[in-house]
């Protein structure tokens, strides 16, 4: 039976933006600390890095020296080679990674400890060539920026079995589903694309796993940090998918498909001073307003959030709390009983709709 894989991945900030990097040759500063940290392929001879590093990078070095520099443009990792003893030369093999399995890029600063190992990207394997290259699928390919992916601790999942995390020597760590079924969960959770957001959904259908994840020890549920991400998801620079602005765009100019006046004035990214922004407000011209909220695939958060921006313009509009003269609205593609029976119980309106 196959499993899916960990890989532990060199820091790379070659592309450096709102990613990590792994998209060319590290900065100078960091082939510097990853030498000095003792990585092995940065500080080997045949490396163009160490040659930069010798030479006080005076001379000229390869623009990709390394599997990890080309990560994001090839999608593809590498079991290694053992380094010393007997089998010095000779490739490790990753013999119960297989097809339609998980590889999840996992890394960490040169400066940090084990235990701040972030998963930075992850993609599904297409096959495993020698039983040491590792390929990806086309379709599911995922790279989360910086400040997703510091929410995503790898060891908040992985087994411990010392005081502290130790990955050991080897390249890759086998995965349990239920392990990578809570790492996906979280991850819809933690993502604010919405395109990327649905294609973690898809891919989770696409594993085969139904409901909620096993609740354990390592699942990351709760911390300041995770919840301030969740809560923002849709804003900054994760960007909003197109399927969401699609729906959004419609349902403003549609109000009478959910239940208001098809002379209600939309508001679209409607702004509160706690730096809120619902995806609309309706003004419905008789005293009364809606804030909506649009989601695609994933509509349970989304009913958290017609819950707050109902709280938000009852204020900003000077209405007493409970006042009936604000509704709550909540439009997605599609809805769960569970989101129905939430929605039910907390007063909020709900259509369905697929543009």
């Amino acid at each position: 039976m196959t499993k899916s894989v960990a890989f532990k991945c060199t820091y790379n900030d070659g592309g450096k933006g709102k990613y990590y990097g792994f998209e060319g040759r590290c900065s100078d500063a960091n082939i510097t600390s990853n030498i000095k940290a003792n990585r092995v392929w940065c500080g080997n001879y045949k490396c163009s890095c160490r040659k930069g590093f010798d030479g006080n990078f005076s001379t000229r070095m390869a623009e990709f020296p390394c599997i990890e520099s080309r990560m994001f443009i090839d999608w593809e990792v590498s079991a290694g080679e053992y380094h010393s003893g007997d089998k010095e030369g000779e490739q490790i093999s990753i013999k119960q990674a297989g097809p339609g399995k998980v590889c999840f890029l996992t890394t960490r600063k040169s400066d940090s400890t084990e235990a701040d190992r972030k998963i930075f990207g992850l993609f599904v394997i297409k096959k495993v060539i020698d039983d040491n290259r590792v390929l990806s699928q086309k379709k599911f390919r995922i790279k989360l920026p910086r400040e997703e992916a510091e929410v995503l601790n790898y060891w908040s999942y992985a087994t411990v079995n010392s005081p502290s995390p130790k990955w050991g020597s080897g390249l890759f760590r086998y995965m349990e589903d239920a392990v990578v079924h809570r790492i996906l969960h979280d991850m819809v959770r933690v993502v604010r694309n919405t395109d990327v957001r649905d294609q973690l959904v898809e891919l989770i259908s696409y594993l085969g796993f139904d409901g909620m994840p096993e609740v354990a020890n390592g699942m990351l549920a709760t911390g300041d940090k995770f919840d301030e991400v969740s809560d923002q998801r849709k804003y900054g620079f994760g960007g909003e998918g197109k399927d969401h602005k699609k729906l959004k765009k419609w349902v403003a100019k549609h109000p009478e498909k959910i239940g208001l006046p098809k002379s209600a004035k939309p508001s679209i990214e409607h702004g509160f001073l706690s730096g809120d922004r619902a995806d609309i407000v309706f003004d419905c011209g008789d005293g009364k307003f809606a804030a909506v909220e649009i989601e695609t695939t994933v509509p349970f958060p989304g009913a958290y959030q017609a819950i707050k921006y109902r709280s938000l313009l009852t204020a900003q509009k000077g209405f007493p709390r409970g006042d009936k003269v604000v509704s709550g609205i909540l439009v997605a593609w599609k809805f769960d009983d569970e989101v129905i029976e939430f929605c039910n119980k907390n007063d909020i309106r709900y259509f369905s709709h697929k543009i």
